[in-house]
């Protein structure tokens, strides 16, 4: 049996799609505050494991110098495994450990920066997304998440905007594909989990690999920058560029 299309709304766009493939940060949630947040954890372990200067080298490498982050670097678009690996590698280069040593290290500066982040502080949704959201699934269009998260945080960081888990008809995340963004994979995944071609899904992010993901598979990709200077590096990667999720909804 072939997929329902709904007809939604882009902008000023209109396109029958069967399905709509949402990342998680920058483009349902302000990605700023939950970066922060991780960023102060992390570099603070790394601080008392490994001092000063391999602290000041981390940021470097990974995009987040004082906290102010490369939108296409590895803080922000990084999956937990290749944040991990990067770290045991400094570890490794700088301290003279084992790679036993390095590695764990870094699985435990991780593990414990992630359990103590306060999601409650450091969550918030973007203009007008929950609303999009809600309004394609109470329509009956199928949605769901493409994230490079872990998959319990971001099912509770959705819950604490409003979005909880029996909002979405997949939810793919780093450990449920071989190959994480840019690749195909999760667009696939997602395919299958509704019973649709790429062709006809949606996928909307405000990331590089967001728009690359979904090239690569054939599917719609909608470009929804979380800041106004990334729509020209964006622009050139999507078939829709809008100006947030807030403009995306169904057709009346």
């Amino acid at each position: 049996m072939s997929p329902v299309l709904h007809q939604v709304r882009f902008g000023d766009r209109l396109a029958r799609v069967a399905a709509v493939a949402f990342d998680k940060d920058g483009t349902l949630l302000e990605s700023q505050p939950f970066w922060h947040g991780l960023w102060r954890l992390r570099r603070s372990l790394i601080y008392d494991r490994a001092g000063e200067e391999t602290a000041a080298v981390w940021e470097q490498e990974m995009g987040a110098v004082g906290g102010a982050f490369h939108r296409a670097g590895p803080f922000a678009v990084a999956t937990l495994a290749e944040e991990t690996t990067l770290l045991a590698g400094l570890f490794y280069r700088r301290m003279g450990w084992s790679w036993e040593q390095a590695r764990s290290a870094s699985l435990q500066i991780h593990r414990e920066s992630n359990e103590r982040l306060d999601l409650e502080r450091v969550t918030a949704a973007r203009k007008g997304a929950v609303a999009a959201v809600r309004s394609l699934h109470e329509a009956g269009v199928p949605v769901g998440i493409v994230t490079s998260d872990e998959k319990p945080r971001a099912v509770r960081a959705l819950e604490l905007i409003g979005l909880p888990a029996t909002t979405w008809a997949f939810f793919l995340t780093p450990a449920d594909v071989v190959r994480p963004k840019p690749a195909p994979d999760m667009v696939t995944a997602a395919c299958a989990a509704v019973g649709c071609t790429p062709e006809s899904l949606a996928v909307v992010g405000d990331s590089l690999v967001d728009l690359q993901m979904a090239r690569a598979a054939g599917a719609l990709a909608v470009a929804v920058p979380e800041y106004a200077d990334d729509a020209d590096l964006l622009s050139a990667h999507a078939d829709i560029l809008l100006s947030g999720p807030h403009e995306i909804s169904l057709k009346v």
